[in-house]
């Protein structure tokens, strides 16, 4: 998801009077919601309690994904992508893309589509809210619009594994089986041990030998 630190540095612009503990309590906290997220809430919740501003209220939302209640944690990520004390977008958009990422595991694809808009209205091009653009407009059956945020991205970005995969599902979906099968050989080339591209190699396989019966 969002990586950890690029966030401190950030967190460096955002508070300079108090830059280094602040990041440092930061990245215990981050680093404890990975082990023992019960610990990293109640930790954020006192860090919160002492004015720790959106840091802490970052480490609240991520502790609660942890602990397993995704749409209580989407739900405060979302509405802590829009705080006025975030002044730095890289990390308002780290957030989006944590939140999109929730609402994509929880089924809720209208709200992930939001936060990526959110997301993307600050960073167009970044590749994490792309993909995720894509998840969720093929989640939703738009195929074909799916197809156009990934041949967008992979224009830009041809050896992204995740695009190629995503955008191989989407052409078979579209029985596109030629062009399908070029992406997944490019992914496997490029990535020969993701399972992932071997699921979607397999969904393929089967597209094409149910296409070859049909045209017998």
């Amino acid at each position: 998801m969002f990586r950890l630190q690029r966030v401190l540095v950030l967190l460096c612009l955002m508070a300079p009077t108090s830059v280094l503990a602040q990041a440092e309590r930061y990245e215990k906290c981050m680093a404890l919601v990975k082990q023992q997220p019960l610990a990293a809430y109640e930790e954020a919740l006192a860090w919160q309690s002492e004015e720790g501003g959106a840091p802490a209220r970052h480490c609240v939302a991520s502790a609660i994904l942890g602990l397993g209640d995704l749409q209580r944690g989407a739900e405060r990520l979302e509405n802590l992508g829009y705080a006025p004390d975030i002044k730095s977008n890289d990390l308002r958009v780290a957030i989006f893309a944590q939140a999109a990422e929730a609402f994509l595991q929880l089924g809720d694809n209208s709200r992930a589509l939001k936060a990526v808009d959110a997301g993307l209205n600050l960073q167009p091009g970044n590749t994490e809210l792309q993909l995720a653009r894509a998840r969720a407009l093929g989640a939703e059956g738009q195929t074909d619009a799916a197809l156009t945020v990934l041949d967008i991205l992979l224009a830009a970005k041809p050896d992204n594994v995740m695009a190629l995969m995503l955008r191989a599902s989407s052409l078979i979906e579209l029985k596109r089986l030629d062009e399908a099968g070029r992406d997944i050989r490019r992914a496997r080339k490029l990535d020969p041990k993701n399972v992932d591209v071997l699921l979607v190699r397999g969904q393929w396989r089967e597209a094409m030998r149910l296409a070859d019966r049909q045209s017998q």
